[in-house]
Parts: structure tokens; C-alpha cells; sequence
């Protein structure tokens, strides 16, 4: 993580979004990562029929 973070800000990277799982957070925050608002995501595959 901290390799891909040095390259982003290599490359004039000013802002970063990290999406992570609720298990992963430690890790990320242990780099140095901090939550803003959580992310939420939701799709619904209308070309799938109806739900059984």
C-alpha cells in the first residue's frame, strides 16, 4: 500500500479513495488511512427476471 500511496503522490496524486471491507479497516488505518463517510453500494440486475 505504502509503494501504490508514494506513486500516486509521484504522479501529483492530492486525493485518495480507498474502499475496504469492515475487516480490512485496521489494516488501512494502520497506514495511515482514515475514514470520511462510510461507502455504501447497491445494484439492482433488472435483466435477471424476478426474484424467486
Amino acid at each position: 500500500m505504502r509503494t501504490l500511496q508514494n506513486a500516486a503522490l509521484d504522479r501529483g496524486a492530492t486525493v485518495g479513495v480507498l474502499g475496504a471491507t469492515t475487516q480490512g479497516r485496521a489494516l488501512y488505518e494502520s497506514l495511515g488511512w482514515r475514514v470520511q463517510a462510510p461507502l455504501v453500494s447497491l445494484f439492482f440486475d433488472t435483466s435477471a427476471g424476478p426474484a424467486a
